[in-house]
């Protein structure tokens, strides 16, 4: 059996490529809940994935490592969408055997958000054959997941100009509901809604 390498695959292309040399060191980041005054609250930044992948093609009949890097670089580029909608980077997967993680898979529905490339030799006719890529991976997370967990928190503190039709609106969809937020946290001038106050709501 031939040594497993690290794979990174694109929604774009589902075969993905391997890297030159696997990795001597992976680092995640992964966030956990928080607490506050009023008590626990889910998490939901993003996982953050940070590698340096080494490159060498010195006994590759002298080719340019840059042939090689470029397909990492590449994916910091807006490939994905149109000119109307937006473009942003492709979606990618980290996989490395089948006993890491989850089948293998490092970490699934990430982009990279920075990269740092390091030429650290060359020929003498100037061509680089050895380089260091600094990658940060971070996880993206659905908005429409996140907003809808906004919406089911129960807990939530008024900011600063708020109302409770505003809060009603944002959080219900229908102002007309503030009476309910009213009732049930037992406001008793509904009008006079402080900053930093603390409501539950109690989603529909």
């Amino acid at each position: 059996m031939g040594l497993e390498k690290l794979t990174i695959t694109t929604e774009k292309d589902n075969k993905g490529f391997t890297v030159l040399f696997n990795p001597n060191e992976i680092t995640m980041t992964i966030p956990g809940g928080k607490v506050h005054d009023y008590g626990f609250v889910n998490s939901r930044d993003p996982i953050t994935l940070n590698v340096d992948l080494f490159f060498d093609t010195t006994f590759k009949n002298s080719e340019s490592v840059n042939k090689y890097t470029d397909k990492i670089v590449q994916l910091t580029q807006d490939t994905v969408g149109s000119e109307s909608l937006g473009r942003r980077p492709a979606l990618c997967e980290l996989k490395w055997g089948k006993k890491m993680g989850d089948g293998g898979t490092i970490l699934r529905n990430c982009f990279l958000e920075q990269l740092t490339k390091r030429l650290t030799h060359f020929l003498k006719d100037g061509t680089p054959t050895r380089a260091i890529l600094s990658c940060t991976f971070r996880q993206w997370l659905d908005p429409n997941k996140i907003e809808q967990e906004k919406i089911n928190d129960p807990v939530r503190i008024v900011k600063k100009g708020e109302t409770l039709s505003s809060i009603a609106t944002e959080e219900l969809g229908d102002p007309a509901l503030w009476r309910m937020i009213a009732d049930e946290n037992l406001l008793i001038n509904p009008r006079q809604l402080l900053p930093g106050t603390l409501l539950h709501i109690t989603p529909l």
